[in-house]
């Protein structure tokens, strides 16, 4: 624990205490909880007027975590995805994540940077992102970010469904507008009040 800065050792009574790793993860659990507090009265709000299934997403490292849920009332739903851990550069969720924040590009390989080059600016107008497939066979996701008051990148607002329900059209003009309406109220109770992202039809 000395090792990896979790705890320190005081020089004069010989007594351990929390060091600067341990108090850098507290930091990252309090902001999460914060997340968690703001993001999910409107993610109960977008599931009332979508009813597909609504993830907040959370970077961590190379991955993203479905850190929370709430899940829909259709009959045929995706089984619940809560808590499983997905690289950063597959699904929409974190794609929209590193499209928008930067520091977060330094966790993904050259490789994988060189693959999505040509994605990331288009993402990052766009404010928003789609893919089918990446989920499982025949499940569609679309994510939007969430920034907050230093105008980092926490997390993403995610929803998965079933392709034949999320069609191109029913994405384009309904979807989209109201995930990425949800992501931009969930920003603002974190404090972000610049200009936000661009948002164009993907």
């Amino acid at each position: 624990f000395e090792n990896s800065g979790y705890v320190e050792k005081e020089q004069k009574s010989g007594k351990y205490q929390l060091g600067l790793s341990a108090y850098e993860m507290g930091q990252k659990f309090l902001s999460r909880m914060v997340l968690l507090r703001k993001a999910k009265p409107v993610m109960e709000k977008l599931i009332r007027e979508c009813n597909e299934a609504i993830y907040l997403a959370v970077p961590s490292g190379d991955e993203i975590l479905l850190l929370d849920m709430v899940d829909t009332t259709q009959q045929v739903k995706i089984i619940p995805l809560l808590g499983k851990r997905y690289p950063i550069t597959g699904p929409s969720a974190g794609r929209v994540i590193l499209a928008h924040g930067e520091n977060h590009r330094a966790n993904c390989s050259l490789d994988e940077m060189a693959a999505l080059e040509s994605e990331l600016p288009r993402i990052r107008m766009q404010g928003n992102c789609y893919d089918q497939g990446i989920f499982g066979e025949g499940i569609a996701s679309l994510a939007a970010p969430l920034i907050d008051a230093q105008g980092n990148i926490p997390g993403s607002l995610c929803m998965v469904g079933p392709e034949f329900r999320l069609s191109p059209d029913k994405i384009e003009q309904d979807l989209l507008p109201k995930l990425t309406e949800a992501g931009i109220v969930i920003s603002s109770k974190l404090g972000y009040v610049g200009h936000f992202i661009n948002k164009e039809k993907i």
